[in-house]
């Protein structure tokens, strides 16, 4: 079928208008074991590992991209790929930036060719190869472009939209024995026992249990293994959920979130200032932008993709309180959009044009129900509540 690979099927859901302004966070694909001791043990031959992206993860998140550029075609790249328009981060971490770099592909596969028609454009894959390529062109309708092919930057310098430019934790703020005795508790008699037996080793540092408990979902989507299927994904997912939940208590948690969410405010408010400086003769400013090269005009920029890790995306869906509990898949995607309801008025403050605005927030293929926001919500209002949250 034509989204087996996804997680969630990002359905496209009808709102009153197209959006103006599009902010998506991506968990990145499903990567290689990092450690595959449970592969070696059941006989099984691992090309690559040591956490890269797989090649089913680069099949997620290329199905991933197109799904985006079919959804957002029209409202916000206008039908073709324009560079300008889009903006895309990455953590500085190798399996973040090629899954960065494979739904770029998916979003924008003919770059700067601004002569294809919209049809072709809806309907092309760039020319290079994929796992499965001819399987998944033939599912879904599609045929190589014979264009040149030019990519998206992809900007991988950026600091990480969770931790700055810190690339360790303060070990004052690193998962505390209480933490790991909850979580041995809670899989003692599950998870553990069903490692050892196929490896032979018992585990001592819990950061092992996690690496093992990602091989068997790694196993469970890749491989056809009769002890790697039912109740033993299900413990090793649970285990990945119980281990990002209780990986920081929820001071610290706000703590490095925060910078990534003034982020994304300031984005989502001059997005509003881009709109209403159309009926200013006197400009407003845009917030500071350090992480936008120079080479880029704030105003034209309609798209920003966050390629980020599984701890940021657990942490941000934390703290944002969305209404969701467990695992969270590789590919996940994380959506904000920002739809403007009422006409803009010559002279009307900034504060008063925000209330024109409503966002729309979607975690996979649910609109979100959090604290902040009941989706679709005022963004006058979800600006507000969260700026003082961050406080």
């Amino acid at each position: 079928m034509r989204y087996s690979l996804f997680p969630l099927l990002f359905l496209l859901t009808i709102h009153a208008t197209d959006p103006l302004f599009v902010v998506e966070i991506a968990r990145e694909g499903l990567t290689t074991p990092k450690n595959p001791l449970l592969s070696k043990s059941l006989g099984l031959e691992v090309k690559e590992h040591n956490d890269t992206l797989s090649e089913y993860g680069q099949q997620q998140q290329y199905l991933l991209g197109l799904e985006m550029r079919v959804r957002y075609g029209d409202s916000i790249f206008e039908g073709k790929c324009n560079p300008l328009k889009i903006y895309a981060y990455s953590v500085n971490k190798q399996s973040t930036m090629l899954s960065g770099q494979t739904q770029l592909f998916g979003i924008c596969p003919l770059g700067l060719n601004e002569n294809i028609p919209i049809e072709m454009l809806r309907k092309a894959l760039p020319p290079f190869d994929f796992p499965e390529k001819e399987r998944i062109a033939a599912e879904l309708g599609l045929k190589a472009t014979p264009y040149n092919f030019m990519p998206l930057p992809l900007h991988s310098t950026y600091e990480d939209p969770l931790f700055g430019n810190k690339r360790t934790i303060p070990k004052s703020e690193l998962p505390g024995s209480p933490n790991e005795r909850l979580i041995n508790e809670i899989f003692k008699d599950t998870l553990y026992p069903f490692i050892r037996r196929i490896t032979g080793k018992k585990f001592k540092k819990i950061s092992k249990v996690l690496d093992a408990a990602n091989e068997i979902i790694w196993l469970s989507k890749t491989q056809n293994v009769e002890a790697i299927a039912g109740s033993k994904v299900q413990w090793a997912e649970e285990f990945v959920y119980q281990y990002y939940t209780h990986y920081w208590n929820e001071q610290t948690k706000i703590k490095y979130a925060s910078r990534f969410m003034r982020k994304l405010l300031n984005k989502l408010r001059d997005a509003v200032v881009v709109e209403l400086n159309k009926h200013h003769e006197k400009k407003m400013a845009l917030s500071e932008a350090e992480d936008v090269l120079a080479d880029y005009d704030l105003s034209q920029i309609k798209y920003y993709l966050f390629e980020v890790g599984d701890l940021q995306m657990y942490t941000y869906v934390n703290v944002l309180d969305i209404d969701f509990y467990g695992y969270i898949p590789p590919s996940s995607i994380l959506v904000f959009e920002l739809h403007r309801m009422y006409p803009l008025g010559k002279g009307m403050k900034l504060k008063e044009a925000m209330k024109r605005f409503d966002l729309v927030i979607k975690f996979n293929d649910k609109e979100v129900d959090s604290t902040f926001c009941k989706s679709p919500c005022n963004l006058s209002n979800f600006y507000e509540h969260l700026s003082q949250f961050l406080q």
